[in-house]
């Protein structure tokens, strides 16, 4: 036994003493910069994906409408009269899983690769679909209308091309559905009325 008078003793006391609090903050220094590390790489991963694609979070492209069908677990509804100044099939489709569960379904210009029009629907209930599906735009006028027997909603849109477009949203059968056309109301309104479960 070492005497407590013991000048070694006192020297090496405080310093074992002191060391393992030191120790055991270093520990979990390097444990928390793992943690925000791996955090950090996890977001930029989770990011990427929509990054690459240039679609917003949550949205993922589909080859066909069958395939947006099989994913969803739902029939979509499609137009039913179906103009030739618009290019068949699809040009793109897009879902989103939720929630609520939705989709949206592109068609070109027939002379023109750009989308004249967009049917986007959820396939749950839902007040609205999904914004993140259509393209950004500013509203430029909003009005009461009816499509078919339910009340919905017209809006003129100026996209950030440049281009002014309208929309018509709406809810039936436990969907809430929003068509954007670019094109006369008339044509949009006829569109909108003919959407229906099944192929052209």
């Amino acid at each position: 036994m070492i005497p407590a008078t013991d000048p070694d003793a006192v020297r090496r006391g405080p310093a074992l003493s002191g060391t393992r609090p030191r120790g055991l903050a270093r520990a979990l220094g390097g444990w928390l910069a793992v943690m925000v590390t791996a955090v950090a790489v996890l977001r930029i991963l989770d990011l990427l994906p929509g990054v690459v694609s240039g679609k917003p979070r949550g949205v993922t492209s589909v080859t066909t409408v069958e395939d947006a069908e099989r994913s969803l677990r739902a029939r979509l509804l499609l137009p039913g009269v179906f103009p030739d100044t618009l290019r068949w099939p699809p040009a793109a489709v897009d879902i989103y899983a939720g929630p609520p569960a939705a989709a949206a379904v592109m068609f070109e210009g027939a002379t023109s690769h750009d989308v004249r029009l967009i049917v986007c629907q959820t396939v749950e209930p839902a007040a609205d679909v999904p914004p993140r599906l259509l393209p950004p735009g500013l509203i430029l006028t909003s009005a009461r209308t009816n499509v078919g027997d339910q009340p919905g909603t017209l809006t003129r849109i100026q996209l950030d091309d440049g281009r002014i477009v309208h929309e018509v949203t709406w809810q039936t059968d436990g969907r809430a559905l929003a068509v954007r056309f670019d094109g006369t109301v008339e044509q949009l309104m006829t569109l909108a009325r003919s959407l229906k479960a099944g192929r052209l």
